[in-house]
């Protein structure tokens, strides 16, 4: 990587954290999974480093500030976050290593969907296999305390389950969930070492507006309601009691999961539970079936619930 590629990153992380951020910037490199932290208030360290590591690895960077200077291969921990730039999301594209039809195809398709949010991006960066819009403050918040932590917390929660149930909702596509303070992601000037050869991780868009915490606070999903008995369950698959226990709380915790979350939560649920059908403990239709009676409970259409089930078995190779 050159001192272009060094520039590019230092002129990121700073319209993200300004010149004077507390705590550390964490960064983090696959496939050794090592972590370098650099005092938030020296960037351009941090942006030579993550240009002298790109030339051999992949290279990601904390969303969150931390506090702390963590060690060896951790990353540190959303209760360690003392800073934050803003929230962000995280679209997969389909690639040749990602070859999957609940994904957008192209990046137009994906850009022309986060224009249209109500809270259009700050800046999108192309990750060499999707995309990370950012919606970045007009001001680092800084957490002070553990509520003020949690609020964060809650608030990227919400805003992010509001991105996955509209991509899945206008779109059919399955958006990942990380909404966590800890959060790594790909900063432009390094490489995406996934494909061959290495693709450029890249600005897409910037100068998008800013915002402040509060204009998130919209977005909070409401708690479904609910009246009566709850409705039986249907038997669970025939297999060791183990494996029935586990399907049955993993679909007892669906069908009362609110909108705004329904896709992500039914596909964890079908990914998690997917093992048990690579194992030889349960069969692939019984198991979806009793997941597509959770999800019908929690409010999810049936066109919805089959490619969703479809993605999370196809990802552990449970077809």
């Amino acid at each position: 990587m050159s001192t272009r590629d060094a520039g590019t990153t230092l002129r990121f992380m700073t319209a993200l954290y300004g010149s004077e951020a507390p705590g550390f910037l964490v960064l983090f490199t696959l496939p050794h999974s090592r972590a370098y932290a650099v005092p938030g208030n020296r960037l351009e360290q941090a942006a030579v480093l993550a240009a002298r590591l790109a030339q051999q690895h992949d290279v990601y960077a904390g969303v969150g500030l931390q506090g702390e200077a963590p060690h060896g291969t951790s990353r540190g921990n959303a209760s360690g976050v003392v800073a934050l730039p803003g929230f962000w999301g995280d679209l997969d594209l389909r690639t040749p290593y990602r070859n999957r039809t609940d994904l957008p195809t192209t990046v137009e398709e994906a850009t022309a969907f986060l224009g249209g949010l109500p809270l259009p991006p700050s800046g999108i960066v192309h990750s060499g296999g999707g995309l990370y819009p950012w919606w970045c403050f007009r001001e680092l918040w800084i957490l002070d305390s553990d509520a003020e932590r949690e609020m964060a917390a809650e608030l990227s929660r919400d805003w992010q389950r509001y991105l996955l149930d509209a991509a899945m909702e206008g779109h059919g596509w399955q958006l990942d969930f990380t909404p966590d303070l800890a959060r790594v992601l790909r900063v432009p000037g390094t490489l995406n070492w996934k494909g061959s050869p290495p693709a450029p991780v890249r600005l897409l868009q910037g100068g998008g507006p800013r915002f402040g915490p509060k204009d998130f606070a919209g977005y909070k999903v409401p708690p479904p309601r609910v009246e009566g008995p709850p409705l039986p369950m249907p038997d669970a698959p025939k297999g060791k009691r183990y494996v029935a226990a586990a399907i049955e709380a993993e679909c007892r915790e669906l069908a009362r999961t609110p909108e705004g979350s329904r896709n992500a939560r039914l596909n964890a649920a079908a990914f998690s539970l997917a093992r048990f059908i690579t194992a030889g403990e349960t069969d692939a239709y019984q198991l979806a079936r009793v997941l597509a009676h959770a999800a019908a409970r929690a409010g999810l259409g049936e066109r919805e619930i089959a490619r969703t089930l479809e993605s999370a078995f196809s990802a552990r190779g449970a077809t």
